[in-house]
């Protein structure tokens, strides 16, 4: 055998060994992960009036999120931003959404409401988009004037569709309490599964919620929503 053969047999078997290793390392690294937690929520970050808490739940690879702010608006007003059914309405809470069928409308007897979205990436051609159908349903409690609204995935009724990815597995919630001076108090839980790297996931979701505070009281005082009203809410006495 050549010398040039030689080293090219011994660079060819040093490659093999390192991706090996590497896709040991890496394996090893993930479980190490996706077992760890103490499923408490722990501080991310505090600043601005926007405080992001995590945790980290034995078993699951994504994060859960939990965000504690505070900004002007009125139980009126988040109602009517929540239920807006338009593809405007959900781009306001998701960039790209686009809405679909609405199941059951919303109404004040049942308070709530099940409808289909979709989240198109037209910048990023060779990805899927990603159905889903969501419920969203509001409770009272009235002893400190909160208003919880609870959305859940209803994955039973997500459309059969090749052009689309299905996401399966969303209960995010939000809490608002009327706290005086036009304020309320906001703290919202997130626990979904999009359909991207977890990795990805979990270092993206908490930077984008260091935003809530601002964008919250943008959406919620849109001018199609500063006159809206709901007799439920009477009993809250706003």
């Amino acid at each position: 055998m050549t010398q040039p053969k030689r080293v090219l047999r011994k660079i060819g078997k040093f490659l093999a060994y390192t991706v090996a290793l590497v896709a040991v390392v890496l394996t090893i690294a993930h479980f190490a992960w996706k077992y760890s937690g103490t499923s408490e929520w722990k501080l991310w970050r505090d600043k601005k009036g926007v405080a992001i808490y995590t945790m980290k739940v034995p078993g699951e690879t994504k994060l859960q999120f939990k965000v504690v702010t505070r900004f002007k608006a009125t139980l009126h007003q988040a109602v009517a931003s929540m239920t807006d059914t338009s593809t405007e309405g959900c781009q306001h809470f998701v960039t790209g959404c686009i809405s679909g069928k609405v199941f059951n409308d919303f109404d004040e007897k049942d308070l709530n409401y099940i409808q289909a979205y979709r989240i198109a990436f037209p910048e990023r051609a060779y990805l899927k988009d990603v159905a889903f159908v969501n419920e969203v349903k509001f409770t009272r409690i009235p002893e400190t004037n909160t208003l919880v609204a609870t959305l859940r995935a209803v994955p039973e009724l997500i459309p059969d569709d090749d052009c689309c990815i299905p996401m399966t597995e969303l209960h995010n919630v939000w809490r608002f309490t009327p706290v005086g001076n036009g304020m309320l108090e906001l703290v919202y839980t997130e626990h979904d599964n999009p359909p991207v790297p977890y990795w990805m996931y979990n270092r993206a979701l908490p930077i984008n919620h260091t935003w809530m505070r601002k964008n919250a009281e943008e959406v919620f005082n849109k001018e199609k929503y500063k006159n809206a009203r709901f007799a439920f809410l009477k009993e809250f006495g706003v």
